[in-house]
């Protein structure tokens, strides 16, 4: 399965989980279709492997929120403090940074709105990722209702403005028509934008797409595109990446390899580089066979939220010994 998330600089929101299966023609078929015949052939495939690619569009960066309402330090209130008067004198980094505070809860409470209002500001004076941040900030319903439209204009902003990151979210846009028609070939030009512009998650993005025979012949091979998109930083290329070695996709089959991608993406942060590392150590193959390692990476692929691995852990556990 594919899992498909919009990012900004500090975490991910998930909007939706579709099948992402590799076509064989060339052409760019009806959404429609393409639904149907991923339906048909996830319905008909093992369950023991994993079904397509996973498909993150892109990952925010940065400092973790901080789970309270609101950090108090005196010393982090009057950083702020300083920032928005430095906003109000017309330093649009300092409204942005002014932005992040209010919205992580860094001097002060947490303020969704306050936050939305200063990256305004900021975004209006040319910085990207604070455009990004606007826009995630509008899809995920914080400091409002939620409004896909004017998050895809923020996003169309910052990725004029030149965030790898907003280019990305506004690829998913048109991917899955939130807020717009469905264009799969506006999508691929703005995770092109991304990807070269060295964001590794539309690189990751763009392979899926490739993939999934909806923009037709891509000329650069996917397994080049989760290549570039794990050597730039995003856990779900290595992943994807992973998989072509490990099923021998455009490359020579390498269970060795893949078990040092999944490692990594493991390492990384995302679940599903973790069940994949599991399935290796349960077949033994280009590791040892460990079934004790292979239950502990399922629980932390599941525990990860890869449904997956929480499947694959409920079958080792029941597998006679």
């Amino acid at each position: 399965m594919t899992m498909l998330a919009r990012c900004s600089l500090v975490g991910c929101l998930v909007l939706a989980v579709v099948a992402c299966v590799p076509r064989k023609d060339t052409s760019a078929p009806s959404l429609e279709k393409a639904n149907q015949e991923a339906a048909a052939n996830a319905a008909a495939a093992d369950p023991s492997k994993p079904q397509g690619k996973r498909h993150f569009g892109a990952h925010r960066a940065g400092a973790e929120v901080v789970a309270s309402k609101g950090d108090l330090d005196p010393l982090k209130v009057k950083s702020l403090g300083i920032r928005e008067k430095e906003c109000t004198a017309g330093t649009a980094e300092s409204c942005y940074n002014a932005g992040k505070a209010y919205r992580d809860g860094q001097g002060a409470l947490v303020d969704d709105r306050k936050a939305n209002a200063l990256f305004k500001i900021a975004c209006d004076k040319h910085v990207a990722d604070a455009c990004n941040d606007l826009g995630w900030q509008l899809d995920a319903a914080k400091g409002s209702t939620e409004d896909r439209a004017g998050a895809n204009a923020a996003y169309k902003a910052g990725c004029e403005y030149g965030s790898g990151t907003a280019c990305g979210n506004l690829a998913i846009s048109y991917e899955n028509g939130q807020g717009v028609a469905v264009d799969f070939m506006m999508a691929k030009t703005l995770y092109e934008k991304g990807c070269n512009g060295k964001y590794g998650s539309a690189c990751n993005g763009l392979g899926v797409l490739a993939e999934s025979g909806k923009i037709g012949k891509y000329p650069t091979p996917p397994y080049k595109l989760y290549d570039k998109g794990c050597t730039l930083g995003a856990a779900e290329s290595c992943a994807n990446f992973g998989i072509a070695n490990d099923q021998g996709e455009g490359i020579p089959e390498d269970a060795r390899r893949a078990a040092t991608l999944y490692e990594k993406s493991c390492k990384m942060g995302d679940g599903f580089g973790c069940s994949l590392l599991g399935s290796l150590y349960e077949e033994g193959r280009g590791v040892a066979e460990d079934l004790e390692r292979a239950a502990e990476l399922y629980k932390q692929g599941c525990d990860e939220e890869d449904a997956w691995g929480c499947d694959q852990l409920a079958a080792l556990k029941k597998a006679p010994r």
